[in-house]
């Protein structure tokens, strides 16, 4: 696969620029037109929506950030991949944040606990299912960092790293991400309070299997195993 190089710098960076605007600005158009759409119909969220949002958000975030640099570093197949993300992603943060402006100063006023929504819900149900029991596990473990979340050292890995290393680090850290935000928004899709709540998280959870599959097909094209990745 053919690979930026070194010599194209100065188009790197313009191209970090566009990307990094356009990103924003589908943020502020999905989060105006959410507003107003919000403060009409539904002003108040229950907090499984509330929590789920608040928190998605911050996945949302980190996963567009990655997708930047896949969109400035990566092979074509990457850009494209990450440019979809871009787009996807950032509306539906802009959407998440307007939703939750209020309730989510709330939460954090409160010292609310990352994934405590998830947890507190889950536990009501008095059921056991091994993929919420897993990923609970791994939040009461790491309560300052929800799971498939890349850490500070491999985000600077991913930083630094080029042409193949580049491909196959991108690609471990965007699939394990995909595939905790797909047990989060599943949950979301299943237990939210309001049957309105419930099919905008239905609709995210489809966009995040669709791009799932299209980050496995592009890792299993490269030979890369990713069965032991997907997750934390």
């Amino acid at each position: 696969m053919r690979f930026l190089t070194t010599g194209q710098a100065g188009g790197v960076h313009r191209l970090w620029r566009v990307l990094a605007i356009a990103a924003v600005g589908l943020w502020l158009t999905a989060a105006v037109a959410w507003w107003a759409l919000e403060r009409v119909h539904d002003p108040v969220q229950p907090a499984v929506a509330t929590g789920f949002m608040r928190d998605m958000g911050v996945h949302h975030n980190q996963a567009v950030n990655l997708a930047l640099l896949g969109a400035v570093k990566g092979s074509p197949d990457i850009q494209a991949t990450s440019l979809k993300i871009i787009r996807g992603q950032s509306l539906e943060m802009g959407m998440m944040h307007a939703w939750t402006m209020a309730e989510t100063q709330t939460a954090q006023a409160s010292g609310a606990p990352m994934m405590g929504w998830m947890a507190d819900r889950y536990a009501r149900l008095g059921q056991h299912i091994p993929e919420y029991d897993k990923f609970i596990l791994a939040c009461q473990a790491h309560p300052d960092q929800m799971p498939g979340m890349a850490t500070l050292d491999e985000l600077s890995r991913l930083q630094q790293a080029t042409g193949v290393a580049f491909q196959h680090l991108w690609l471990e850290l965007m699939i394990r991400h995909h595939a905790a935000a797909i047990v989060m928004t599943r949950f979301a899709a299943d237990h939210a309070e309001t049957s309105r709540f419930r099919s905008f998280a239905a609709s995210m959870l489809r966009d995040q299997v669709q791009e799932s599959v299209q980050l496995l097909t592009l890792a299993r094209r490269d030979g890369l195993d990713m069965q032991n990745h997907q997750g934390r």
